[in-house]
């Protein structure tokens, strides 16, 4: 907006003398800076060279366009222009029509003076009103999103966090930890395609479980050591407690919830989801709950398969060598709707190219 323009008032009209006795009226009124156009194509004109004006008194019914015409402009390119219509006697429902176009207000002809300062008063009241709402608004919503970007950035740092602390266990967990979210990221935006979950997964969706997939294995830091590493097979109450960490990995990202509420920590839910089902079977014999079919929650049975196929492919204290990567392929297959959520299965199968070249590329 140029400089002076809250006060700047345009009069259109074809007749030179109601221009000249409405400018005088307003001078009078204490409004300085006037301008005038004999038509709706010079109004056109004086708005292009000149910028917004806070307020135009328009008449309706001119040679060549009628007055509606730049209304119709001014409404769509100039919002915070009030605009007042003024039409002859017997122009009521026009003026009205204006109105439910977006004119502030109308002005019955023949024009009085008293009317025109009463009509140009409420309306640079209710321009400015609108301009404090605008930029309340705008103060609202740059406020929401510094308030957005911190919650973000609180986010991003938790997540690192939490991922180091497992990652601090074993050292290998560090690619593995890096791989998961690309491998979850891979599967969900598959089955947003090419599966009957593709009104479930959304952008969020994707992104939150990418974010949340390095977590899966959180409750591991209540495993100790020397059942974590150790080479050999796990005795049954070895592995109870081994099983235990989809439960404290639930607690963790609870107590994180807690502690900064709800608003703040929503990022949190998927999280929990896939670090307490993570282990659950589509047949019903995994763990903590043994949940059958769809029953456990779709991020846990897409990281399911992403962390199978890591788990097969990496290095471990028990299995020095990785399992070969035609094998793995084949015993997830052969896992469609056994050990594996069959549409999760297929997207896997899709996709396997993919998850070579990430293995490749953060190997």
């Amino acid at each position: 907006m140029v400089e002076g323009s809250s006060q700047r008032i345009l009069i259109v009209d074809d007749e030179g003398p109601i221009r000249d006795m409405v400018e005088r009226s307003l001078r009078q009124a204490g409004y300085a800076c006037l301008a005038q156009a004999d038509s709706t194509a010079a109004a056109r004109r004086r708005l292009a060279e000149e910028g917004p004006f806070a307020v135009v008194i328009l008449d309706i019914l001119m040679p060549g366009e009628p007055g509606t015409a730049l209304l119709k402009e001014l409404v769509r390119l100039a919002p915070q222009t009030a605009t007042i219509m003024a039409t002859g006697a017997g122009g009521v429902e026009t003026a009205v029509e204006a109105l439910k176009m977006g004119a502030y207000d109308y002005l019955l002809k023949p024009l009085m003076p008293d009317a025109v300062r009463i009509a140009v008063a409420r309306a640079m009241r209710k321009r400015m009103l609108e301009i404090e709402l605008v930029g309340r608004r705008d103060r609202i919503e740059r406020l929401v999103r510094e308030r957005t970007k911190d919650l973000q950035a609180t986010r991003h740092a938790l997540l690192r966090a939490l991922c180091h602390m497992a990652e601090f266990r074993d050292a290998e967990t560090g690619a593995h930890l890096r791989r998961m979210p690309e491998y979850a990221r891979v599967l969900a935006s598959d089955l947003a395609q090419n599966s009957a979950y593709a009104g479930m997964i959304t952008d969020a969706f994707i992104t939150r479980l990418a974010e949340s997939a390095p977590l899966h294995d959180i409750g591991k830091v209540g495993v100790p050591d020397s059942v974590l590493l150790k080479p050999g097979r796990l005795t049954h109450v070895e592995l109870e407690q081994v099983k235990l960490h989809t439960v404290r990995g639930r607690d963790i990202c609870a107590a994180v919830k807690k502690e900064l509420g709800q608003e703040a920590s929503s990022f949190i839910d998927v999280a929990t989801e896939v670090a307490y089902s993570h282990h659950e079977r589509w047949d019903g014999s995994g763990y903590p709950e043994g949940c059958t079919g769809a029953e456990a929650p779709l991020s846990g049975r897409i990281v399911h398969v992403a962390d199978f196929y890591d788990a097969c492919r990496s290095p471990r204290v028990y299995r020095p060598e990785p399992i070969p990567r035609e094998r793995v392929v084949e015993m997830i297959k052969q896992g469609r709707g056994t050990h594996f959520d069959p549409e999760v299965a297929d997207a896997f199968m899709r996709t396997a190219h993919r998850f070579v070249a990430i293995e490749e590329s953060l190997d």
